[in-house]
């Protein structure tokens, strides 16, 4: 079994879930992890699914291509590296000298 990352974004309607789990559950995929939210009606998922050998990245995008249409989605799947993830990511120090984000606090405004 392989292990794919998917992540799909849209707007807030109902049904989604069921759509994306469903075409999940007809290749034989298996939902490791998830996170989704509604971001002022926008909805995000990401999920780690393991999936069944010769269910490629590429084949389950494919499959996810009727249900993106549907709910009008943007859906991206890559393989998932089994390496474990590094510990701080991002950090200050390797930066470059660049502040690692500007925070907009309103309109022509913002903070380091």
């Amino acid at each position: 079994m392989g292990r794919l990352w998917l992540s799909a974004l849209g707007a807030d309607r109902p049904g989604i879930v069921a759509a994306v789990s469903g075409v999940l559950a007809d290749l034989g995929c298996n939902l490791e992890d998830s996170t989704m939210t509604n971001l002022q009606g926008h909805f995000a998922v990401l999920l780690v699914v393991s999936a069944p050998d010769g269910v490629t990245a590429g084949a389950l995008e494919d499959a996810l291509d009727p249900v993106a249409g549907l709910f009008e989605l943007v859906v991206a799947v890559r393989p998932l590296d089994d390496a474990p993830p590094r510990e701080n990511r991002w950090d200050h120090e390797t930066s470059h000298g660049r502040s690692p984000c500007t925070v907009r606090t309103g309109r022509g405004s913002s903070a380091p």
